[in-house]
């Protein structure tokens, strides 16, 4: 059981980025042929390796054994029993009893960071509900940072039952682990080289 959670218009602004990508190619080779098409592939790759990594690698991934926060930068395994605090005060954070330092979770913006909002939920935000019964599969979800706040809050007394291992005993979920998002830093440092190559085209062009 695997619920996915982007922020919302996260996988929107993706998209986005991806069409706008993809038309420059197509109307570079409606304007010059396949060579002005595959002289501005480079910056369109570029943009679409930036989309993937800030607007569609980002998200919350909770399982009945904890929640993975994946951010730009770093991925956070948390276990259930570790998650300390669930902190939705000017952004969403996550505290871990093991990791020294607060996870933001980047993956879901709020509609509005202020003091008045901060720590409020709307009717809205209270339709979200987790279905921790539900048959085995992955479940995608967009939400923003009130709603993912319930969900997480929520999730956290609906712990599943200790994992049994080969011989029937219980075994606990391995510990919380922060590492580098390793997906995202490659496409970040893919994007820059092609931006880069593609500046230094333009100006040999100009």
């Amino acid at each position: 059981m695997v619920y996915l959670i982007r922020g919302r218009h996260m996988a929107m602004n993706a998209s986005l980025l991806w069409a706008f990508a993809a038309l420059m190619v197509v109307i570079s080779a409606w304007n010059g042929g396949w060579r002005e098409a595959l002289w501005i592939l480079p910056f369109s790759l570029a943009i679409a390796l930036v989309a993937f990594a800030c607007f569609w690698q980002p998200r919350l991934m909770l399982t009945p054994e904890g929640v993975t926060v994946r951010n730009i930068v770093r991925t956070a395994w948390i276990p259930w029993p570790e998650l300390k605090e669930v902190e939705n005060r000017y952004g969403l954070y996550l505290h871990s009893s093991r990791l020294e330092r607060k996870i933001p979770v980047w993956a879901v913006p709020s509609r509005a960071i202020s003091v008045g909002y901060a720590g409020r939920a709307s009717d809205e935000d209270k339709k979200i509900h987790l279905d921790w019964d539900a048959s085995p599969g992955k479940y995608h979800y967009v939400m923003n940072i009130p709603q993912a706040y319930l969900a997480l809050t929520a999730s956290r007394t609906r712990l599943a039952p200790p994992i049994k291992g080969k011989h029937g005993h219980h075994h606990d979920p391995s510990p919380s682990t922060l590492r580098p998002n390793a997906a995202s830093l490659a496409a970040l440092a893919a994007a820059l080289i092609l931006a880069v190559y593609f500046a230094s085209s333009l100006a040999m062009y100009s």
